[in-house]
């Protein structure tokens, strides 16, 4: 057994504890906290944001560096690659593994601070002093890791969005095949520290329905549109922080998967006015609103997808389905911010949707996109006056998605 192996099973041996019934807090629980925006955390979800307060008074030394960890941005984009349902969700791991960490391993804070529902704690392997950047938030009731493990928080609102967090195999240890991932976290006595979107223009779409963000080139990679649920899409709709911009990325995401959908079974048609631009945004909002607990990917398949719709031919600014061409992508590639990210978004949601036309289990994991990428760099850079969708197609026809 190679020295990788002997840690992980140990690392899984001391949290490997069951799953057991979900609970709520006693109501003799503590009235609210008095507001500390310095020890507040903001966690925006897909599914909206969940709010956590820290307690320097039990763990100072692990409160510190978590804070420090939020305030580099650490934590967004990072997968929740184990949950257990009934027991917690762990995250902090920028391999997605379960293995790794920010390389700074803080001595262990063991407290009074009990672990039930909403507690957050610091993951570690059978070694006390192992902790690192993953934590964990009790979804039940785990009473049984109190004083080994070192609680530092609790969630104060938005359980419910932790409760919506993509479960693992429970015959695999809680890992995530398909993950969910953190958007962003901030201190809340910090200004917002992801970039700022200002309100998209009225042309284009109805605002009520359109995106107010404007999509973030380089947070791109990190979006799994998948993953994504109606209800984390019409709550971002308005806001021009970080839910709105993964909302952003969702309509990207929608206007290749259904691209592909249709092109797959040759109905494929593009829209250039803009009144049939806010009629789509207008259709992917009513639906979404009509199945809140619905994945984008459910509703483009089962809802929108089941009838011809005509696909805005501007997918975001500065990209047309219809004429962008591959000489056009390279030369944004090479250009910090210059919207590629958004051009390989737009394709991994194409190809997804190209599949599902066929094969509605398909799925593209998160870890297979930087192979797309790639192959779709390296295809432009071949065919320069390839239009972007064009190749993409051809791409789509060849590459094999594992069932979900």
């Amino acid at each position: 057994m190679t020295l990788r192996r002997i840690l992980f099973a140990a690392f899984i041996a001391t949290l490997t504890l069951g799953a057991v019934a979900a609970v709520s807090f006693a109501a003799d629980e503590p009235p609210p906290l008095i507001p500390d925006p310095e020890n507040t955390v903001d966690m925006d979800l897909t599914y909206g944001r969940v709010v956590i307060r820290l307690h320097p008074d039990l763990a100072p030394n692990t409160v510190a560096r978590f804070k420090e960890l939020v305030r580099q941005g650490f934590y967004d984009g990072l997968s929740w690659h184990r949950v257990i349902a009934g027991f917690m969700a762990q995250t902090g791991d920028p391999t997605g593994t379960g293995m790794g960490g920010s390389g700074q391993i803080l001595a262990a804070e063991f407290n009074s601070g009990r672990h039930v529902r909403g507690a957050i704690s610091m993951a570690r392997s059978s070694d006390a002093n192992s902790a690192d950047s993953q934590f964990f938030i009790v979804t039940g009731d785990a009473t049984r890791l109190d004083g080994k493990y070192t609680y530092f928080g609790n969630v104060v609102s938005g359980m419910e969005f932790v409760d919506q967090i993509r479960k693992g195999d429970p015959n695999q240890n809680g890992q995530v095949a398909y993950p969910d991932h953190i958007v962003h976290m901030k201190v809340e006595a910090d200004p917002d520290n992801m970039p700022r979107a200002t309100a998209a223009p009225a042309a284009g779409g109805n605002q009520r329905n359109a995106p107010a963000a404007t999509p973030v080139p380089a947070l791109a990679a990190k979006f799994d549109g998948a993953s994504m649920t109606c209800m984390g899409y019409i709550n971002g709709l308005a806001d021009t922080g970080s839910a709105g911009i993964s909302t952003a990325f969702g309509h990207i995401w929608l206007n290749g998967y259904l691209a592909g959908y249709y092109k797959a079974r040759s109905l494929l048609a593009i829209a250039t006015a803009p009144a049939d631009r806010s009629a789509f945004d207008g259709l992917l909002a009513d639906n979404c609103r009509s199945i809140p607990k619905a994945s984008l990917r459910a509703v483009a398949m089962n809802a929108i997808g089941k009838e011809q719709r005509p696909v805005p031919d501007a997918a975001f600014a500065d990209f047309s389905v219809a004429t962008t061409t591959c000489a056009q992508y390279t030369a944004a590639k090479s250009n910090p911010g210059g919207g590629s990210e958004l051009a390989d978004l737009w394709a991994f949601a194409f190809i997804q949707g190209y599949k599902n036309a066929g094969q509605k289990d398909m799925v593209i994991s998160m870890e297979n996109r930087p192979i797309l990428a790639a192959a779709i760099g390296k295809g432009c850079a071949s065919n320069p006056t390839s239009t972007y969708a064009d190749l993409v197609t051809i791409l789509a026809t060849k590459v094999k998605l594992e069932s979900k």
